[in-house]
């Protein structure tokens, strides 16, 4: 669960939501359940590249 900020304002609390780790390590995403969060993400998550 965490906490979710929408361009700076706290938009929802306490979201579950899906944490993936790629096999190498190089790519973590992180998708917000979209019940909790009005579907404004669409089922699109967010994707961090570690270098």
């Amino acid at each position: 669960m965490m906490d979710i900020k929408l361009h700076g304002n706290d938009k929802w609390f306490g979201t579950p939501v899906t944490v993936s780790i790629e096999k190498l390590f190089n790519t973590i995403s992180i998708a917000p359940n979209s019940k909790y969060t009005d579907n404004h993400y669409m089922g699109q998550p967010a994707a961090f590249s570690l270098r």
